[in-house]
């Protein structure tokens, strides 16, 4: 059908796209689009599925990525958990989450609901008794001309996210599965939607990662349970900061009209230079018991745009020249990596690990994701990770893959200074200039040397590294205690999620540190003398104790 049609519009002179294959979900979309044939494929303009399920979004992303083929979420819908309701917000939270999903796992171009308009009569307790749609109206009534258009609360919490994202606009990734945001068309202003399913309110901080977060205010628009796209009172964003409270049960858009340019502090992919591409590996936890594994925060799937297949490395093992003597000529070539599967398109012979670059003859794709599967989730099986692995191209695999994911380091440089605790006037240090790992982290007198000058190294997302400048080494929160009072030492970085901080700059300019492993701040509540007392990790609060300066 497709490949026909596709002939039909060519003959008649039409460059309308077709589009294909609307299917209910990804999973199924995928197991079709596998068993087309290339004039099928190619023949698509436009890839479509529906995600009344969810698994395999992140398969249909790179197969639209590598194929360089655009892709819509083309249809879905929820009715809900409750009965017909337009008070009710459960069926809101549930339509504005899979939105978030959707657009952070499939990364669509468009995402269209099922349809708008649902036949009240039809929605009642006595038949179905559901939420579909955004309004409801009788499509049978006895008179038209005074029939209502009921709105239920899908239609204001859709509405959060339709009325100020406008077609033209750009979805940037966020470090918060309950966070949406897009730059507006033109790159000037940017929208956030927050969603907080929970019954409590949330203490919301954005980290604004732009070259410029403007001095506008931040217009702030509520839909809850008693409100309907609500404008509340503006914010004021405090430097790169803006900090809010949003309620119970609310979906919240924050608009930034001042918002312009990229920060390059933050950005964390390599631009138009040679950078270290570390394959993602396992890793053990500094100071815990066991040492527990853990994986690379922010991964993303690399595979070239123009082919569909990611980069992965190939498990075998690969040995010197003279290991390679009685076996076949052509497993020795295999193993010394001449010519053969393993060579990347025009590179000269296979890519393998230790070659600090990026190939320059392929474009490569990212996903802003590299599965569904809950962070910190590791293969069962622990495996040795050697250099000089060869790395070959392989379809991409949906779900976890720890073998094709990659993290790309910052290009930013560091910028080296002292961190003084408002508290006392002492600096972080490293005790005794200490190497080594868990070595202590104290306060003690300040000065210029290499052991109390740090690096806020950012690692993307609004998180930084703290980076010792005599050790090259990171602040690290002990075992990944998410308690009161666990010790903070230097470990060596590995991308650890209690090795990642996020500063936040106050109206007179002293910054606080969150652990984003536990939402805890650096805290120097036990310092006694010049050279003071350890410094931990405390539950935040409005003290001269968790407060550091720059200078």
């Amino acid at each position: 059908m497709i490949t026909t049609m596709r002939a039909r519009l060519d003959a008649d002179g039409l460059t309308t796209r077709v589009a294909a294959m609307d299917e209910t979900n990804p999973d199924v979309f995928r197991a079709n689009w596998d068993a087309y044939g290339p004039a099928a494929k190619s023949a698509v303009g436009r890839l479509n599925t529906h995600t009344y399920s969810t698994g395999g979004r992140t398969g249909v992303r790179d197969i639209a990525k590598g194929t360089g083929t655009p892709l819509w979420m083309s249809e879905v819908d929820l009715g809900g958990s409750v009965g017909q309701s337009f008070t009710d917000m459960s069926p809101a939270l549930d339509l504005s989450q899979r939105i978030n999903e959707d657009f952070r796992e499939l990364e669509p171009g468009a995402w269209v609901l099922w349809q708008a308009v649902e036949d009240y009569e039809n929605m009642t307790p006595g038949r179905e008794n559901s939420n579909w749609g955004l309004i409801q109206t009788d499509f049978t009534p006895a008179d038209a001309a005074t029939e209502p258009l009921r709105k239920n609360k899908k239609y204001w919490a859709m509405a959060n996210y339709t009325r100020f994202v406008r077609p033209g606009a750009r979805v940037i990734n966020t470090d918060n599965a309950d966070t949406f945001a897009a730059l507006r068309p033109g790159g000037r202003g940017a929208v956030v939607v927050h969603t907080n399913p929970t019954g409590e309110p949330q203490r919301l901080t954005l980290n604004l990662c732009f070259r410029n977060a403007g001095t506008e205010a931040v217009q702030r628009y509520t839909t809850d349970g008693t409100r309907n796209l609500q404008r509340e009172g503006d914010l004021a964003p405090t430097g790169r900061t803006l900090t809010a409270t949003v309620g119970a049960g609310s979906v919240t858009t924050f608009v930034l009209p001042g918002a312009t340019g990229v920060n390059t502090s933050d950005t964390t992919a390599p631009h138009r230079r040679r950078a270290p591409t570390p394959q993602r590996q396992q890793r053990k936890s500094p100071g815990g018991r066991h040492g527990q594994r853990r994986q690379h925060p922010g991964p993303a799937h690399v595979q070239p745009r123009h082919r569909g297949a990611a980069v992965e490395v190939h498990q075998a093992r690969l040995r010197r020249p003279r290991q390679h003597r009685g076996l076949p000529r052509n497993e020795r070539r295999r193993r010394q990596g001449a010519r053969g599967p393993g060579r990347l398109p025009g590179a000269r012979g296979p890519r393998r690990f230790g070659r600090a670059e990026v190939d320059a003859v392929h474009p490569w794709a990212t996903g802003a994701t590299p599965s569904s599967t809950p962070a910190g989730k590791l293969p069962g099986r622990r495996r040795r990770v050697h250099e000089r692995r060869r790395v070959r191209r392989r379809p991409p695999t949906d779900g976890f893959s720890a073998n094709q994911s990659w993290t790309f380091r910052s290009v930013a440089p560091d910028t080296w200074t002292p961190l003084r605790m408002r508290h006392g006037g002492m600096c972080l240090g490293v005790s005794g200039a200490a190497t080594a790992d868990g070595a202590r982290v104290v306060q003690s007198g300040c000065g210029s040397t290499a052991e109390r000058q740090w690096s806020l190294r950012s690692v993307g997302g609004g998180y930084v590294n703290v980076v010792a400048r005599h050790s090259g080494k990171c602040l690290d929160v002990s075992g990944e205690s998410a308690s009161d009072g666990a010790t903070v030492f230097q470990y060596g970085c590995n991308g650890g999620v209690n090795q990642q901080w996020s500063a936040h700059r106050s109206a007179d300019g002293f910054i606080t540190l969150l652990a984003r492993h536990s939402g805890k701040c650096l805290d120097a509540r036990g310092a006694s003398g010049p050279d003071g007392a350890e410094v931990t990790q405390y539950t935040c609060a409005p003290g001269a104790e968790q407060q550091l300066s720059t200078s």
